[in-house]
């Protein structure tokens, strides 16, 4: 096929700014994240919601008792999810999420506790091997972030929106 079946791309130097020859490509990934760029000049549907939840996660030690090599495990309930995984060598990485209404619904005022691993310790205290990695994690290493999510650009069945 020639160059009018495919994708051509503009990239611009990065100590010149000057513009570089196109690339001519069968498809281009716009793989860029949550803000992306390219879903900016492709549909330019604006920022992405909040999703009405909250995720902490860290990366501590594996502890085999916890998780075996290689494995992952996921509990949930009640608007609280639990996932850990082996993302390999000696590290396990975990997160805990809940919506806004669990959070509600808990009766827990973070202004309570003295700092983020004592308030998860509480939040997540029914969920399945969370509470134990939160434990093993000091508490400046918690990763706290709002999720946001984008409107799918198909419907479940995979037809355009």
């Amino acid at each position: 096929p020639g160059a009018e079946m495919r994708v051509a791309v503009r990239f611009k130097s990065t100590e010149t700014q000057s513009p570089l020859p196109p690339a001519y490509v069968d498809f281009v990934v716009g793989a860029d994240g949550i803000n992306s760029a390219m879903r900016g000049l492709l549909v330019g549907d604006g920022a992405p919601r909040d999703a009405g939840r909250t995720i902490w996660r860290a990366i501590i030690p594996l502890d085999t008792t916890l998780l075996p090599r290689g494995a992952c495990t996921m509990s949930a309930g009640a608007g609280k999810v639990g996932f850990l995984t082996h993302i390999g060598g000696e590290d396990l990485y975990w997160s805990a999420f809940a919506t806004d209404e669990a959070i509600e619904q808990s009766g827990l005022d973070r202004a309570d506790f003295a700092d983020v691993k004592a308030y998860l310790l509480e939040q997540f205290a029914d969920v399945y091997r969370v509470r134990e990695c939160i434990a093993r994690t000091p508490a400046h290493d918690i990763l706290e972030r709002r999720v946001a999510d984008r409107q799918p650009l198909v419907d479940a069945n995979g037809v355009a929106a």
